[in-house]
């Protein structure tokens, strides 16, 4: 029997990405093992999977130069301008 392939809802996706995102960012700010990662990020692996695959297809070179062009100040969170 065939199963329809299940709906996930744009929300549902675009959380999980988020979250990903942050383990991966978490991980680069704490110089830790993939394993390190905290549990509220997801699973590890999920995070380590997504970083490669990225890195093959040059995904965060493309982010960075969209980031420059943009003139977006990487690692400055909104919070730290207004404080300045």
């Amino acid at each position: 029997i065939l199963r329809q392939p299940t709906q996930i809802t744009k929300n549902v996706r675009g959380r999980a990405l988020r979250r990903t995102i942050s383990a991966i960012l978490w991980r680069h700010r704490n110089g830790a093992a993939w394993r390190s990662i905290p549990a509220e990020f997801g699973p590890w692996w999920m995070a380590a999977q997504t970083f490669g695959r990225w890195a093959r297809l040059c995904v965060w070179e493309r982010l960075l130069e969209l980031a420059q062009e943009r003139g977006v100040a990487l690692g400055e969170s909104g919070a730290d301008k207004v404080s300045q």
